[in-house]
């Protein structure tokens, strides 16, 4: 790509300097009496010198294209043709043939250098805009938003002052929609979201796709304040359905930003900021995010953790804490439930929050899922030989249910150990079950298969429908402790829970209840009339 740009930069070089035609029509023209002169004071067209004519002919090519070189190799064959003799000793004039051969082969070579030259033009043309653009969408790329924040910033423009604010759109579930309706359609979506942008801001402001499912744009900002407002609107304008053929689909946007300053930055480091600030936005369930400083070191630091993660497992310096399941009736201990920590050696005691929502982005949640089912297995192991008989309750997210050997695995693991599948019990997420409602139950009926305790958690908190919630083989549904913080004081949290107790019961399911951390919670009779 270097060397298709040093090459575009030359005929650039060549066009600037040769830009006044007529001027090179007449050095041409010289440089064609120049060879006449030269072939006719070194004896005739029978020496050598005559090939000097060539000069002149692919000068023209080049500089002209086909239609020079042609015109320069018939002006040549003439030059060299019935006014040059073969000797300008004897005065033996050409025949007819000799110099007529000798303007045609001229011709040809002038004319094969000119459609060579527009050719190769052509190409790097079509190179350069490449470099520039994305090929599918024909959107200005993140080469040309970096040399845009170049020239502004030389210029003292709108991109160079502190003044202006370089803002990042990002398409989340961009991906989800090309697995599912395929590139065609996220390069059409990609088309609407660059015109919805266009539409917002004055004309001649241009928008740059700087990466798969991302826009980009720079505008003038008086402040932070400002910024915020002009996200709002980039926000608003995405949530609107983008229409296509025969459907139309609602694409998750986040949108960042970043101040810019005059400050000798340059454009790829603006840029991560403002994709750091809608990252920051999505995983924090926010339309949009100013960036700041803090969120480097945030992002820097869960990168950091997923990268030791693996070791961890391995270095045994993971552990799970045990919260136990009290029944109501009688206030047993039924069960309880597995608490991942990292024992890190520096940080201390770290909470799953700082790293297993990355683990959740990776390959390395089926193995960081083993290590936890694996773990709280030989707990029960060990439990059961000093005589307590409990179950053990661990996560699953959405990625483990996808994995084709999720299910071997876990069946494996208990077998290994000579359990009963019901010293295991598996806390599923409604949202992770609805990604892919109907590979979800053929997975989970193959644990209910064993007797393995199957378990709704976060329940009320996704968007679960009733049509599956039915034909799932769960035999628990865990009440999120959000609605459990404001049982005193919230009727509404009130009514909700007593539903969620008598739609399980009616589906002949148990009912636990998180967040249970009062005896004035725990004592709990249903909602008031």
């Amino acid at each position: 790509m270097t060397d298709t740009l040093s090459l575009s930069a030359f005929f650039r070089w060549l066009e600037r300097h040769f830009r006044n035609k007529a001027l090179m029509i007449l050095f041409l023209a010289a440089l064609n009496l120049g060879v006449y002169t030269l072939v006719l004071a070194t004896g005739g067209i029978k020496y050598v010198y005559s090939h000097s004519m060539y000069i002149p002919i692919l000068l023209a090519g080049f500089i002209f294209g086909a239609r020079g070189g042609v015109l320069a190799g018939l002006a040549g064959g003439f030059v060299l043709g019935p006014f040059m003799p073969i000797e300008t000793a004897t005065g033996e004039p050409q025949l007819l043939m000799n110099w007529l051969y000798r303007t045609g082969l001229f011709t040809l070579i002038g004319l094969f250098n000119g459609v060579a030259v527009e050719m190769l033009r052509r190409q790097l043309r079509e190179n350069e805009w490449l470099a520039r653009h994305d090929p599918f969408t024909r959107l200005p790329n993140r080469v040309a938003l970096m040399e845009y924040i170049e020239a502004s910033a030389k210029e003292g423009g709108e991109a160079g002052t502190t003044s202006s604010a370089l803002f990042a759109v990002f398409a989340e579930n961009l991906m989800e929609v090309g697995a599912t309706f395929g590139v065609r359609i996220t390069d059409e979506i990609m088309v609407q979201m660059h015109d919805r942008l266009q539409g917002l801001f004055p004309h001649g402001v241009p928008v740059f796709s700087t990466q798969p499912g991302e826009l980009s744009v720079i505008l003038p900002c008086g402040g932070a304040e400002e910024a915020r407002d002009e996200m709002d609107r980039i926000s608003a304008a995405m949530k609107e359905p983008f229409v296509l053929p025969d459907m139309s689909l609602h694409v998750e946007a986040v949108a960042g930003c970043v101040m810019l300053e005059n400050n000798g930055e340059d454009g790829h480091s603006a840029l991560r900021k403002a994709d750091i600030a809608a990252h920051s936005a999505g995983r924090r369930g926010q339309e949009n995010l100013l960036y700041d400083s803090e969120l480097d070191g945030t992002i820097a630091e869960n990168l950091e953790m997923l990268g030791a993660l693996k070791g961890a497992m391995e270095k045994g310096e993971l552990l799970l804490h045990y919260q136990p399941k009290v029944s109501m009736r009688d206030g047993r201990v039924m069960g309880a439930e597995s608490l991942l920590r990292w024992g890190h050696p520096l940080r201390g005691l770290v909470y799953p929050a700082s790293f297993v929502p990355q683990a959740e982005k990776s390959n390395l949640m089926n193995a960081l899922t083993e290590w936890v089912a694996n773990a709280a297995l030989d707990q029960v192991v060990r439990w059961r030989k000093e005589g307590i008989v409990l179950s053990l309750a661990v996560n699953v997210s959405a990625r483990d249910l996808s994995s084709p050997r999720f299910g071997e695995m876990i069946i494996e693991a208990i077998n290994r150990r000579g359990l009963d599948g019901e010293s295991l019990e598996l806390e599923i997420t409604e949202s992770a079950i609805m990604e892919d409602p109907q590979h979800a139950i053929d997975v989970l009926k193959r644990f209910s298969d064993v007797r393995v305790v199957i378990s709704i958690d976060d329940f009320g908190t996704g968007y679960s429908s009733l049509q599956y919630l039915s034909r799932f083989p769960a035999t628990v549904i865990k009440v999120d402790q959000s609605f459990v913080r404001n049982l005193r004081s919230d009727d509404g949290a009130r009514h909700i829970i007593d539903a969620a107790v008598r739609l399980a019961h009616a589906l002949g399911m148990e009912v636990v209840v998180e967040g249970v951390e009062s005896e004035e919670t725990f004592g709990y009779n249903g909602p008031r009339n």
